[in-house]
């Protein structure tokens, strides 16, 4: 399992190359929709499914604090139901995460559960790494949740030209979570800016720009929030 920071993704990629054997099977849990493409390039799609992590964590000095276990998801995209149910791999990943109690689900819709994903760390986790919001705003504050609206519809719009169905049912089900976060609860990104660390912002903003620009869909929203954040980390010296 690859769980580094974007930035860091080419290194790790290297230092496991030795270790990687026939029956190897690697999965990376970053956020994003592009990991297991770079790492597929390295060592082939068959050894390598979707996937990701639903759940969050605050950090702070040496401790870490949540509210509740996250899951793991994953799933080989190009694969149907019935495929997936019956691939040698998932199903050893299944009886591993099951045997040590870790939970986990199979997705037979990997690439749109990890849009969804996608497109709410970037319309959450970077307005609230600019304003320095915690989870709380979001519940509170009618213009922050009408932006978060606005950088969905871009990300969807962007979604679909890749052949991905967000939809605007996807953003109410994004809304209609804000009351049951944690007020104090804060966004990774948030985290990398306060503790003035290299954020995830290519990651995110930067991916759907480049998509953007690839398909014709004006991205100004994602724009100007990478332009923001990059700001920040030239204030820090990064």
């Amino acid at each position: 399992m690859i769980l580094v920071k974007y930035s860091a993704l080419s290194e790790a990629s290297e230092l496991i190359g030795p270790c990687v054997g026939e029956d190897t099977i690697i999965l990376s849990l970053l956020n994003g929709i592009d990991s297991e493409e770079i790492l597929r390039e390295s060592f082939g799609e068959k050894r390598i499914p979707r996937s990701f992590i639903q759940g969050g964590a605050v950090k702070e000095g040496r401790n870490i604090s949540f509210t509740s276990m996250g899951k793991i998801m994953y799933g080989y995209d190009g694969l149907s139901k019935e495929e997936n149910r019956q691939n040698e791999n998932i199903d050893a990943l299944e009886e591993f995460f099951n045997r040590c109690g870790i939970p986990n689900r199979v997705s037979f819709d990997i690439v749109y559960e990890q849009w969804y994903k996608f497109m709410s760390n970037i319309s959450m986790n970077i307005p609230s790494a600019i304003l320095l919001a915690p989870y709380g705003v979001f519940m509170e504050n009618q213009r922050l949740v009408a932006l978060v609206e606005e950088i969905c519809f871009e990300v969807i719009a962007v979604a679909n030209r890749c052949g991905v169905p967000l939809s605007c049912n996807d953003v109410k089900r994004l809304i209609s979570i804000f009351p049951g976060m944690q007020a104090d609860g804060k966004s990774s990104t948030m985290q990398d800016v306060e503790a003035k660390r290299k954020t995830e912002v290519d990651m995110f903003c930067q991916t759907i720009v480049n998509l953007g620009k690839k398909h014709g869909v004006l991205t100004p929203y994602n724009r100007m929030m990478l332009d923001f954040v990059k700001i920040k980390e030239d204030m820090h010296g990064m």
